[in-house]
């Protein structure tokens, strides 16, 4: 494949009708092994949280080789409970455990799957916490999505000019119209630009988690696994909850500022605890240590991505 085109040679549909969405929930409910399929996610709306809208659910199933767009203008609310004979519905893929679900920062896109649809995401890994972890210098502030696609993805430079380009004609659009009142993002038919968005938002996902999963490998591995599963199970309760602020600048802070003997110390306090749990045999506990990071499923979409995505 070449891979100066790679990521626009990815199909997308649109599930604007419920027939549409239907036909997506069967297909993938009858994929072999659920658990393996690994879905990378992003929202769209206006003022993404609980004082905004959601528009458009973006999700890239590997497996099945394409990205499907959820119009959630056109079909309306309630459709994410709506289930077809196979009784899978949205909320039982976004909710469920076994099913993981990859994104970048999802704060805003927890806050809003809970407030107006009564979702609670689980199954979830955040890859903007595991390029925080993989860093060996200064880790207090959270990187961009774009900075991480720029600095560390190994996609084709033609590819990041593509993201480029589409991110910035994007971002021009949507200020010149909200400007006359009109958002782009909720015009219907969906804009050929804002496809292009949604898709490169979640297509490009796959490589970022390759290169920060090579790196975890690389070094206390297990340690930087349960503080991400950790971690992005805190963001997405913390983002349910009252006191959250989708706008607080605070958000450009990560949970973790170790660097040198704190960060020496704080893996060897976590050792004892791992330690602790496993002489005593508390089942309870032990599951808070256990991997969700690496399985099947992303070797899955790195296969399907091998071309370079």
């Amino acid at each position: 494949m070449d891979r100066t085109t790679a990521t626009q040679s990815i199909p997308d549909t649109v599930l604007n009708e419920v027939t549409t969405l239907q036909s997506f929930l069967k297909e993938y409910a009858n994929l072999p092994e659920k658990t393996s399929s690994t879905i990378y996610a992003n929202l769209e709306g206006i003022k993404l949280g609980r004082k905004g809208s959601i528009s458009i659910i973006s999700l890239f199933v590997p497996s099945l080789g394409r990205v499907y767009h959820i119009d959630l203008i056109s079909l309306g609310d309630g459709v994410l409970s709506t289930e077809p004979t196979s009784g899978t519905s949205l909320k039982t893929i976004l909710e469920s455990p076994t099913i993981k679900k990859m994104f970048f920062d999802v704060r805003n896109d927890s806050d809003a799957l809970f407030a107006h649809h009564q979702i609670s995401l689980r199954g979830v890994i955040d890859i903007q916490l595991m390029e925080l972890a993989t860093r060996t210098y200064y880790r207090r502030h959270l990187a961009s999505l774009a900075k991480c696609v720029e600095g560390d993805s190994a996609v084709a430079s033609a590819t990041k000019e593509h993201w480029r380009s589409v991110a910035q004609i994007f971002d021009l659009r949507r200020r010149s119209e909200e400007l006359s009142g009109r958002h782009i993002i909720n015009i219907r038919p969906i804009d050929s630009l804002v496809l292009e968005f949604c898709k490169l938002r979640v297509v490009l996902l796959p490589h970022l988690w390759r290169v920060y999963s090579n790196k975890l490998r690389a070094g206390s591995e297990l340690f930087w696994r349960s503080k991400i599963t950790f971690e992005t199970e805190e963001r997405v309760k913390l983002a349910r909850s009252a006191t959250y602020d989708g706008d607080s600048k605070n958000k450009v802070l990560g949970p973790w500022d170790w660097y040198g003997n704190e960060l020496d110390e704080a893996i060897w306090a976590w050792n004892d605890d791992l330690l602790d749990d496993i002489r005593i045999g508390d089942a309870e506990t032990r599951p808070k240590y256990e991997s969700v990071l690496f399985n099947k499923s992303e070797a899955d979409a790195l296969s399907f991505c091998n071309g370079g995505c």
